[in-house]
C-alpha cells in the first residue's frame, strides 16, 4: 500500500488489537530463553508489514509504535502493554530492514523522556536536556491529530505514581536503554553515532551560564554539580520511593546505553555502515564529564568508566593513544 494514511490506520489498528490481547492474558511477545531474541506473533507481524511496505514509508511504522508508547498511561496495568511496544520497536531497530527517513536524534529524545517517565523524575514539560534549550520535542505531545492507539484522548499520558519498582517496570527500563543502543544498528550519516553519544552526554554536562562554570568546579564540586543538572532539566524527586526512582538511576542508564550504542555500532555486518561509512566518535564529546569520575553514587563512577573503555577499544586507534612530548 503506497498510502501514509492507510499505512498508518493499519498500524494503529494492529496496535489496539495487541492490546486487547494482552488485557486478555495472552503473550504476544517474549525473550527466547536460549539465544534471547525476541520472538511473538506480534512482533513477528510489524516485521512483515514493514517490509511489505514501501521503503521510503517504512520508517512511519517505528514512529506510529512510539507515539503510541509515550502516549499511553503510565500505570502499572499499561506496564505489559508498553513492554510489548518497546520489544516490538527494539526488534525493528535490529532487523536489516532499513527505515531510511527516519529521524534518529527524535527517536532518541522520545526514548530518553520516557525513560525518565519510568524512573518517576520527569517534573512538568520535563525533558533531559542541557541547559538553555527549550523544553519540550517531538514526542513531548500528541504529534498526530488523530488520539493514540493505547490512550482515549490527546493530552499529557496519565502517570501512576509508584513506591517501589516492580518487575514490569524494571523490564521495561532495560528494553528502553537496550533500545537506544539499537538505534545504532542502521547508519544513515556520518556523525550519526557521535551526535547519539553527544545528545545523551551533553545532559550530564553543566551550562557555563550555571553556578557550576566550568568543568574544574564540577569536578571540585560533583554533588552540586548534579543539583543543577537536576534542575535545568526540571528533575523531580520524591524522597518516599525507592532509590530506583532517582537521578542516579537516569545517570546509570545514559552511561549504560552510550556503552551499548559504542557496542552496536562496531560489531560486524552492521547494516548501512559498509556502504555510507561514518565518522569516528572523538575525544571532544567528553569534554565535560569528567566529573562523573567523582560522583557520589559508586554506581554512577563504575558506569562512566565502562563507557569510556567501551570508548578507547571501539573508537580509538594505537595512533591515537600515543602521547608525545611537546617541544619548547
Amino acid at each position: 500500500v503506497n498510502n501514509r494514511p492507510q499505512i498508518l490506520g493499519a498500524i494503529h489498528s494492529t496496535i489496539r488489537f495487541i492490546a486487547e490481547r494482552i488485557v486478555q492474558g495472552e503473550t504476544v511477545a517474549n525473550p527466547n530463553p536460549v539465544t534471547g531474541e525476541d520472538h511473538g506473533w506480534a512482533t513477528t507481524i510489524f516485521l512483515m508489514v514493514a517490509r511489505w511496505t514501501p521503503v521510503q514509508d517504512r520508517h512511519v511504522i517505528l514512529t506510529a509504535i512510539m507515539e503510541a508508547l509515550v502516549q499511553s498511561p503510565l500505570t502499572e496495568e499499561n506496564l505489559p502493554q508498553q513492554v510489548v511496544l518497546t520489544t516490538t520497536i527494539g526488534s525493528l531497530l535490529r532487523s536489516d530492514i532499513n527505515l531510511v527517513g527516519l529521524s534518529v536524534m527524535d527517536v532518541l529524545l522520545g526514548l530518553i523522556q520516557h525513560i525518565l517517565r519510568i524512573l518517576q523524575i520527569a517534573g512538568p514539560e520535563a525533558l533531559f536536556q542541557p541547559t538553555g534549550t527549550p523544553a519540550g520535542g517531538k514526542w513531548s505531545k500528541a504529534s498526530s491529530k488523530e488520539p493514540s492507539p493505547t490512550t482515549s484522548s490527546i493530552g499529557p499520558p496519565i502517570t501512576e505514581k509508584a513506591v517501589s519498582p516492580s518487575e514490569p517496570r524494571k523490564e521495561l527500563l532495560a528494553r528502553l536503554q537496550q533500545c537506544v543502543g539499537d538505534l545504532a544498528t542502521h547508519v544513515y550519516y556520518a556523525d550519526q553515532i557521535a551526535d547519539m553519544i553527544s545528545a545523551i552526554l551533553l545532559r550530564l554536562k553543566p551550562s557555563p551560564l550555571s553556578a557550576i562554570a566550568n568543568t574544574a568546579a564540577a569536578i571540585e564540586d560533583p554533588e552540586t554539580t548534579t543539583g543543577v543538572l537536576s534542575a535545568s532539566a526540571n528533575i523531580v524527586e520524591d524522597p518516599n520511593t525507592d532509590g530506583f526512582f532517582s537521578f542516579d538511576t537516569a545517570k546509570i542508564t545514559a552511561l549504560s546505553a552510550i556503552k551499548l550504542i559504542l557496542l552496536v555500532a562496531t560489531q560486524e555486518k552492521i547494516s548501512g555502515a559498509a556502504s555510507l561509512g561514518r565518522n569516528r566518535v572523538g575525544l571532544r564529546v567528553w569534554e565535560g564529564t569528567q566529573w562523573l569520575l567523582r560522583d557520589p553514587d559508586g554506581r554512577v563512577r563504575k558506569a562512566y568508566v565502562d563507557a569510556l573503555i567501551t570508548w578507547l577499544e571501539r573508537e580509538m586507534t594505537k595512533a591515537d593513544l600515543r602521547a608525545f612530548e611537546d617541544k619548547a
